[in-house]
């Protein structure tokens, strides 16, 4: 993960603790930390960031699984930067970086833990990593799955 990742834009989707993204934050990633656009479960994650002293390397941000628009809006809309032209005219060479940048990885761990909820964390990771604006080319979406009872 130090070489692979260092400096690309992670999402992690169902963070709960936030533990597998602010460690990402500590080898140097940029990491988007999604859960239920809930206070208490927002203010939870801020917490954890805080305490990990990880707030310069990750945002906090509500999203709820299945919400086609959303997904986009959250990630792509009010928090992507339009592209300056250069004095050429074309859109800027440089690279978008940080939070910025397209999504290099998807992650989830433990979020597949309501069978009622696979449909909707499906449907969200299918139409991120079927965008051509929030992932980068070979963008994967990575996940721990625990079989429960």
């Amino acid at each position: 993960v130090r070489g692979q990742w260092r400096g690309a834009h992670i999402l992690e989707l169902g963070c709960g603790t936030a533990m597998p993204g602010i460690l990402l934050a500590k080898l140097g990633c940029w990491v988007s930390l999604t859960d239920r656009p809930e206070p208490a479960v927002l203010q939870s994650i801020h917490r954890n960031v805080a305490l990990n002293g990880v707030e310069g390397r990750t945002r906090v941000l509500g999203l709820r699984w299945g919400d086609q628009g959303g997904a986009m809006e959250v990630l792509l809309g009010e928090h992507r930067p339009e592209r300056a032209k250069g004095p050429s005219g074309d859109l800027d060479s440089m690279p978008l970086q940080g939070f910025d940048a397209p999504l290099g990885a998807i992650i989830g761990a433990d979020c597949f833990y309501d069978k009622r909820d696979f449909d909707d964390l499906l449907c969200t990771v299918s139409l991120l990593l079927g965008s051509a604006t929030a992932c980068v080319p070979g963008c994967a979406f990575l996940c721990a799955y625990h079989r429960r009872g």
